[in-house]
């Protein structure tokens, strides 16, 4: 790999601030004319608590900063020479002649223009700083753009013989948040000072999918539109009390029971204590276009976005609203801090 690095750096009276800086990569996991990637950067800070206009609210305030950035980064961590197909030489168990015959395999079909995956990110922040610095707060918010992903590129047709090339085949957005509050200050206690400390860190953001090959939108394949990490499932009404309850249930859900139904003898059939399944409204029965019954058979449908069947989709395996609380304090040379997350 090689690289070239700019940077360039601009303060204007401590109140505007200008940072550019650029990488030019190269990589020799690409073939040539796909190697190398232009990697830019650039921030802006103004520091409105410079500005003159702002004298009167410094006695309270001693920094308060809007920021704006952009940045992109390269990822080129495929396989060494992954644009070039191999011929693979093994030897058959088998005698032809007295000796072993040798044989050859290709790989299957790469894509000559594999490039480096590229992550555009957006940022807006805010830091503020007030009461001699004791409290301090920083927010962000921001959009990052993954686009270029290496992942399966187009369906090959089934006579072809074998699985899709990897290509930059797939986008994704991500935007979330995360601000951090903090106090910091401290008191005389017996004659020695008392220092403490608390700090409160929240964030939060969403993935979603934007560019994937399923057109039929497969929920066992990534699809455009997916919030990343969605969890698809049956809906359960609780189990059977009775054994009578599970004979006289009316839903087919065979294919979900599939073991229960392919036992025999005794442990044929639904029992107490078995999962009850619901029936998904799936028929349209009233002409207005919307599902309002069940057809009476639990089932995945079609496996896609518009007709699953039974499933629906029931929550998410990405965690959400994250937070972190910092407690801290230093007394008689003696530091004690408490963290918690979740």
């Amino acid at each position: 790999a090689m690289s070239g690095f700019g940077l360039f750096n601009y303060n204007y009276k401590e109140r505007y601030l200008l940072e550019i800086n650029a990488r030019y990569d190269g990589s020799s996991r690409f073939a040539k004319g796909t190697r190398w990637v232009m990697v830019p950067s650039a921030a802006l800070g103004w520091r409105v608590s410079e500005e003159p206009f702002f004298e009167p609210a410094r006695t309270y305030v001693e920094n308060l900063k809007l920021r704006a950035s952009f940045g992109r980064l390269g990822n080129h961590q495929v396989d060494d020479y992954a644009y070039i197909r191999e011929i693979n030489m093994g030897q058959l168990n088998y005698l032809f002649g007295g000796s072993k015959p040798n044989y050859a395999t290709i790989d299957p079909p790469v894509a000559s223009n594999l490039t480096w995956e590229v992550i555009d990110q957006y940022n807006l922040g805010v830091d503020l700083a007030m009461f001699e610095n004791r409290l301090s707060f920083t927010a962000d918010a921001y959009i990052r753009d993954t686009k270029g992903m290496l992942t399966k590129g187009k369906a090959l047709p089934g006579v072809y013989g074998t699985s899709s090339p990897k290509m930059n085949a797939a986008d994704m957005r991500t935007k979330g948040y995360e601000f951090a509050l903090s106090w910091k200050d401290q008191f005389m206690l017996a004659g020695k000072p008392f220092a403490y400390n608390a700090s409160f860190v929240f964030s939060d953001y969403i993935t979603k999918i934007t560019k994937y090959d399923n057109p039929n939108k497969l929920l066992s394949d990534y699809y455009v539109g997916q919030t990343y990490g969605e969890i698809w499932g049956y809906v359960t009404d609780g189990f059977f009390i009775s054994d009578e309850e599970a004979r006289n249930w009316k839903i087919n859900q065979s294919s979900i029971s599939d073991i229960i139904y392919s036992s025999a003898g005794e442990e044929y059939g639904l029992r107490a204590g078995d999962l009850k399944y619901v029936d998904l409204p799936t028929i349209d029965t009233d002409g207005d276009g919307i599902p309002d019954k069940g057809d009476g058979v639990i089932s995945q449908g079609l496996n896609t976005v518009d007709n699953p069947g039974d499933r629906k989709l029931l929550g998410n395996s990405q965690p959400r609203f994250q937070y972190g609380i910092n407690l801290g304090f230093n007394y008689l040379g003696i530091d004690c801090s408490v963290f918690l997350q979740g």
